[in-house]
């Protein structure tokens, strides 16, 4: 009964789409459907699957990664030196412009507009709903409006040609309301991580032990989409970007890993388990640093290869930060060395904090080696856009889940980083030759590990649970 209002479709067994005129028309129309679902299993609750993980941080018979020296016996037999837990939550990918892809199905033929990462994927997926063969099947990429990892999904594409082959002789432009797209993204996972370390009396680092908990991005994902990687989580190195690729020289170390199937539906996001890995790392050099009493840039020095050359970025990004400088009283300065896609980065954060507990971001200044430098205004186009997606994510960024719903719908309870909130930005490059490496998504690690290690060196107050919040 409403003008401008031509169908309501089926798209398969997980959707229903209304066909109207305009996109504005459609949404308000899709409002007031009412839809019967089945009562879901075993649904998930925020709160009790952190409890699930912790219990699983236990588990006899995890897969082990890593395996060097003899880490397991040299924790066992003296207590670690240090033992804390890591917590990260689900992430939405949050895209400026949500889902959305255009299909017109005419005369046996199938054309698809669609802002995807994966091409090919697409026009396979487009067919098959469709029930074509491929060669009858042209996709046009568009412009993304936002990737990160969430346009390498199939949803939007699958959804818009099932409702296309309903209409023969007509475009459909099938859009998500922004609702949609946060409560029905493939999230970033969330997990706990338990980190165990000895030190030697110099200063270096003896022994480290992970144990991970969390879910496996390559098994969700080639669960739902044709994929050449192998989807057994168990076998997922992947989960463990920045923890199993160390950078610095450790003779004994272990990791762990303990695969976990909420059936939360998880996807690749810019950075992806870098985003916690490093977060797990970075923070735990921080306090190994403090319980040494050393100080954080001369303790990763000391521990890294006497040959590589993360040192000379770190030593630079010391230098240009003014590193060692004495703050103001509610001020503070951290630090985080990273490696993401073989390029190098150091990132410092000098933050403010209120006498009421705001948390002010005040100042990042970044260093990066991508080897063989090509452009040098998109590194630093891609290290500024980073480093704000990282602090947004590491500041506001949680979905929570109550009886299987995610909570969170808007940018009113799904909150990222505004334009007043958004510190000075300083990137210095440092190419040190080599091949030309990644710098697409190489900013957002270290962000999370330096602010909580700003806030540690304002208040003495260790940050160890994502997100930090904005009071502190």
């Amino acid at each position: 009964n409403i003008e401008g209002v031509e169908a309501v479709v089926a798209l398969g067994d997980a959707a229903v789409a209304v066909l109207a005129r305009d996109t504005w028309t459609a949404m308000k129309a899709a409002q007031q459907v009412q839809v019967e679902t089945e009562e879901i299993r075993a649904p998930v609750n925020s709160a009790e699957l952190f409890d699930a993980y912790a219990t699983a941080l236990d588990d006899p018979e995890p897969a082990v990664f890593r395996n060097d020296g003899d880490a397991l016996n040299l924790l066992q037999n003296a207590a670690p030196d240090l033992t804390v837990i890591y917590r990260w939550p689900y992430l939405a990918h949050a895209c400026m412009e949500p889902m959305n892809c255009t299909a017109l199905f005419n005369e046996g033929q199938l054309t698809v507009w669609a802002p995807t990462q994966a091409l090919s994927t697409a026009q396979k997926i487009a067919a098959e709903t469709a029930g074509l063969d491929r060669s009858r099947v042209t996709v046009h990429r568009t412009l993304l409006g936002g990737g990160f990892g969430r346009r390498a999904e199939m949803d939007f594409v699958e959804r818009a040609v099932a409702a296309a082959v309903q209409v023969p002789g007509r475009p459909v432009k099938m859009t998500y309301s922004r609702e949609q797209d946060t409560q029905h993204d493939m999230y970033r996972p969330a997990g706990l991580a338990r980190a165990r370390a000895r030190l030697n009396a110099d200063g270096t680092i003896l022994a480290l032990d992970y144990t991970m908990a969390t879910q496996s991005v390559v098994a969700s994902y080639g669960g739902r989409t044709p994929s050449p990687r192998p989807s057994d989580p168990r076998r997922d190195v992947t989960v463990a970007h920045g923890i199993n690729d160390l950078i610095y020289a450790v003779p004994n170390m272990r990791l762990a890993f303990v695969p976990q199937d909420p059936h939360v539906p998880v996807g690749f996001w810019r950075s992806t388990s870098s985003s916690y890995g490093i977060f797990c790392v970075e923070s735990l050099i921080d306090e190994l640093a403090a319980s040494a009493g050393a100080d954080p840039v001369e303790f990763r020095l000391v521990n890294l290869p006497t040959d590589a050359k993360h040192r000379a970025v770190l030593e630079l990004a010391a230098e240009r930060a003014g590193w060692g400088e004495p703050m103001a009283p509610g001020r503070g300065r951290g630090v985080a060395l990273f490696e993401k896609a073989r390029t190098v980065i150091a990132q410092v954060i000098d933050i403010s904090i209120s006498d009421a507990g705001w948390l002010s971001v005040d100042r990042v200044v970044c260093v990066v080696d991508p080897g063989q430098l090509i452009h040098p205004d998109v590194v630093v186009a891609m290290m500024e856009g980073g480093i704000v997606y990282g602090l947004g994510a590491a500041i506001f960024g949680e979905i929570t889940l109550e009886q299987g719903r995610v909570q969170q719908s808007n940018f009113h309870d799904y909150r990222d980083l505004r334009m007043a909130d958004t510190p000075d930005i300083e990137v210095h490059l440092l190419p040190q030759g080599g091949r030309p490496e990644g710098v697409g998504e190489t900013a957002v690690p270290g962000v999370a590990p330096a602010l909580a290690n700003a806030i540690f060196n304002a208040t003495g107050k260790r940050i160890r649970t994502l997100p930090i919040g904005q009071r502190i």
